[in-house]
Formats: structure tokens, C-alpha cells, sequence
């Protein structure tokens, strides 16, 4: 006999409790929608709020919270520390704003920050990095743009491979890329341009009767918005790893 994890006399009446699992996450699209728009948020990282990352490595170990207090001056504002590596030497500082000068004098001042609070463990800045306000709105707007084009795509692709309908799905493809582009034209922000298409998307589907590509957008849509929302209510940093993980 093949090894299996479930039985294969197993019955499971799954679509007689399809109600609670239509419950389920109905409470967990509402609980992670209340968070995002007035709990936590959505905690969005350096890559796209803009802000610097510096490396630094300690001669010994430093505590977490002796580090924070010593970094935590209007120079550096919003600081964060992240451990990484063994030994509790090497470390990440996000500032949340980019706009404390330039290069030279964010690593003045953090050094000269460092110096002060631990005169008798040296650090090195191996790493600095700044990323503006500007790119940071556009690695957003390019996000939100490749997870609606990777939702579409995925229609179209379904629509065709398993309804053979490559004209509707053509027909789909083209009409809503027109929207989108038109949209580019308007001062709508790129978030309510995704949510506007998307909403289209579904709309399309469900008039061309499309119907499997209509539930694998369904499906991924509330697989993805489940999963912002749980990562608004943990509070956890979305950055660019995880918006390849979304994707």
C-alpha cells in the first residue's frame, strides 16, 4: 500500500459545512479590514514609505533596548532595530524618514550617536542605504500594479485553457489593459485604480460568463486580502519579500 496522509475511505461533507467556513472568513476579511483602516494599518516598510537601513556591527554584544535608547534622537527619527547573525553584534537600523540630509551626515550622526551611548564598544557601519520618498510611491504603485496584472493574467490564461474561450478572454484582456491605461491619466491614487479594475475584472467575468476564470480571481482575491488583513492585526512589515510572497 502507497503511503498516504488521509485515508482514502475518508468522506468529509465539506460542502454541508460550507457555511461556516463562508463565516470564517467573513470574520476574517472584517476583522482584517477594520484593522487596516483604523486598527494597526498596514505597516509598510522602507521599500515603499521611504527611509534609510543602516548595518552596523558592535566589537560585543549589545542589548536590544540599550541600542534603541541610545539612537533615539530627533536626527534619527523613527528608529527600529532588527538582530540578525549570532553573538547579538550585528544589527539593522530603520529610520522612518528619509529626510535627515544626505549619506554622509546620517552616518555622522548615527557614529556620533553610537559613540556616546557605548564609548567602549566600538561599531562599524557596514551598510547604509536611503531610499526616497519618490521611489518608495513608485515601488508601490509598480506592486499594486504586478499583483492586478498577475490576477488578470490568470484570468485570461483560465478563461481560455479550460473554457476555450480565448476570444472573451482577449476581449477581457484588452478592454480592461484600456482602463487601466486610461486610469494612468487621472490624479486617482494607484491603490483605488487596482481596487476600481479589480472590481471590473469581476464584473467582466460574471457578464461573459466566464465562470472559472471568475472563481480563481474570487479565490485568489480572498486568499491575498485575508492575508493583508492578518498581517495589519500582527502588525508585521510589509516589504518587498513580502510582496513577492502576496504575488
Amino acid at each position: 500500500m502507497g503511503f498516504a496522509f488521509i485515508r482514502h475511505d475518508t468522506h468529509i461533507d465539506f460542502i454541508g459545512k460550507r457555511h461556516w467556513a463562508y463565516a470564517i472568513s467573513l470574520i476574517l476579511l472584517l476583522a482584517g479590514l477594520a484593522s487596516a483602516l483604523w486598527g494597526n494599518g498596514l505597516k509598510l516598510g522602507i521599500d515603499f514609505a521611504g527611509g534609510v537601513i543602516v548595518q552596523v556591527q558592535f566589537s560585543r554584544p549589545v542589548e536590544d533596548e540599550a541600542l534603541k535608547k541610545s539612537l533615539n534622537i530627533p536626527e534619527l527619527p523613527g528608529i527600529s532595530t532588527q538582530r540578525f547573525g549570532e553573538g547579538g553584534r550585528d544589527y539593522l537600523l530603520r529610520f522612518s524618514s528619509s529626510e535627515t540630509g544626505d549619506a554622509s551626515a546620517l552616518r555622522t550622526n548615527v557614529i556620533k550617536a553610537l559613540a556616546q551611548a557605548f564609548p567602549d564598544n566600538p561599531a562599524e557601519i557596514q551598510r547604509l542605504e536611503v531610499v526616497g520618498p519618490k521611489v518608495g510611491d513608485d515601488l508601490t504603485n509598480k506592486a499594486l500594479s504586478a499583483l492586478y496584472y498577475a490576477v488578470l493574467l490568470i484570468a485570461v490564461y483560465i478563461s481560455g485553457r479550460f473554457e476555450q474561450r480565448w476570444m472573451a478572454a482577449a476581449i477581457m484582456a484588452a478592454a480592461l489593459w484600456g482602463g487601466m491605461y486610461l486610469f494612468s491619466f487621472t490624479s486617482i491614487g494607484m491603490g483605488w485604480q487596482v481596487m476600481v479594475a479589480l472590481a471590473i475584472t469581476l464584473v467582466v467575468c460574471f457578464v461573459l460568463k466566464l465562470n472559472f476564470a471568475l472563481g480563481a480571481v474570487v479565490g485568489l482575491l480572498h486568499d491575498v486580502f485575508i492575508t493583508v488583513g492578518l498581517l495589519s492585526i500582527l502588525d508585521v512589515e510589509i516589504d518587498l519579500n513580502v510582496m513577492a510572497a502576496l504575488l
